[in-house]
């Protein structure tokens, strides 16, 4: 079973909830990046994390965790899942909870999941796919 950080825990994937009033679930407002690992080591982490904090810039999202203390968690959270080879990494910033359904209030919920990645294929490489035209 993978750990995923929601809200300040780390917690077992069939824990993680985000309540049906946040505003990412009524209407979709939220932010996401998302990323693999190489050698267990999330790849271009710096660069992932800017985009993602430029992304809740562009929404009015306000963050309420810094760059670092971003970093800090999806580290951590690739750290308490070693039973993957390879990892998938999906980081989530939800809108929050909000009286009226639409207007942030500051209170959004940060997720990250850590998921195994798996190999593509290798015929997907040397065969291709078919596409309709």
């Amino acid at each position: 079973m993978d750990t995923y950080y929601i809200d300040g825990e780390y917690v077992d994937e069939d824990k993680a909830m985000v309540s049906v009033k946040d505003i990412t679930v009524l209407r979709g407002y939220g932010v996401f990046d998302f990323m693999i690992t190489y050698n267990k080591r999330p790849f271009r982490l710096e660069q992932h994390v800017t985009r993602f904090e430029n992304s809740a810039a562009r929404i009015g999202l306000q963050l309420n965790h810094t760059h670092q203390e971003i970093c800090d968690i999806v580290v951590e959270a690739i750290r308490r899942n070693p039973q993957h080879n390879e990892s998938n990494i999906r980081i989530l910033y939800t809108g929050g909870i909000s009286p009226d359904s639409v207007t942030p209030q500051g209170n959004g919920i940060l997720m990250v999941m850590v998921t195994p990645r798996h190999e593509l294929p290798d015929w997907w490489y040397t065969d291709g796919a078919a596409i309709a035209l």
